[in-house]
């Protein structure tokens, strides 16, 4: 943190990121976003060539959703670096990369 700076909460996930590691590190979760939605559509888009599981077109479309969401819900609260939601979406986006094809992977 900058000299003289006393903040408890950042209030924002995108200013949490700059100021724990820089432009990179706030890149680089923008790019996680990114990749998220990325890989989400690319399964929806899978499912509808194949047929597959509801729980696997459930999974795609919920990451999906969840990584356009968080651009928005975190502006005002650092999700991705609380406590709370960054476990279980981790486990999300693993189920998520457990399903894509191989050419994906």
């Amino acid at each position: 943190d900058p000299p003289g700076v006393t903040w408890t909460h950042t209030e924002s996930a995108y200013l949490t990121l700059l100021l724990r590691g820089g432009v990179g590190y706030l890149a680089l979760g923008l790019v996680l976003m990114y990749l998220s939605w990325r890989a989400a559509r690319a399964r929806l888009t899978a499912v509808q060539l194949q047929r597959l599981p509801a729980s696997e077109r459930a999974l795609a479309a919920t990451v999906a959703a969840l990584a356009v969401a968080l651009v928005i819900v975190n502006l005002a609260f650092p999700y991705l670096t609380d406590s709370g939601l960054p476990q279980p979406m981790w486990a999300v986006w693993g189920l998520l990369a457990a399903t894509l094809p191989r050419a994906m992977a």
